[in-house]
């Protein structure tokens, strides 16, 4: 079908897609957890976090002000969760917290997330959990390369990506 549609074979798909995909999780994943770029979202999700623990406001609140994800509107709730739906460290906190608990600030390649369990149950055998977020985001692979990129006013040419002056991203090419 992709030879089909765009005249690409396997090979060029990989080379094209898959290679730039897999690239850029890996970038995403260095900056996520390298402290020059995450500076802004830790202090956030800390100061987040202090909110929270501090019960002056609810967490549904917290997670309508602060998150940035789609969930932020409807109080960070996520509706429930079964095993092997969520990154690893987000679905070993909500299936290890009692009902009613708060996790720690996790830290994913994604960012920052605070986790409070609603409640337990057991569908059709399988385990699932009922889960509010807040999420901070980590830094975006595109804002990183664009800003280093204007700091030291280097031009790089990285095989499989450039520049879309249009849109001010860095896409595959």
């Amino acid at each position: 079908a992709i030879e089909e549609l765009y005249g690409w074979t396997p090979v060029m798909y990989k080379q094209y897609v898959v290679s730039s995909a897999v690239a850029r999780e890996k970038l995403r994943e260095y900056l996520s957890f390298h402290a020059p770029f995450n500076k802004t979202a830790a202090t956030q999700a800390a100061a987040v976090y202090a909110q929270v623990k501090s019960g002056e406001e609810s967490f549904e609140n917290l997670a309508k002000k602060y998150s940035e994800h789609a969930y932020a509107l409807n109080g960070g709730d996520l509706g429930n969760i079964r095993r092997g739906e969520q990154d690893e460290a987000i679905e070993l906190a909500a299936f290890s917290l009692e009902t009613g608990s708060i996790s720690d600030i996790l830290h994913t390649k994604y960012g920052y997330h605070i986790l409070q369990v609603l409640e337990k149950e057991e569908v059709e055998g399988q385990e699932q959990v009922h889960v509010r977020q807040i999420f901070i985001a980590g830094p975006s692979v595109d804002t990183v390369i664009t800003d280093e990129l204007k700091r030291y006013r280097v031009g790089v040419w990285v095989p499989g990506w450039c520049w879309n002056a249009a849109t001010g991203r860095v896409e595959a090419s």
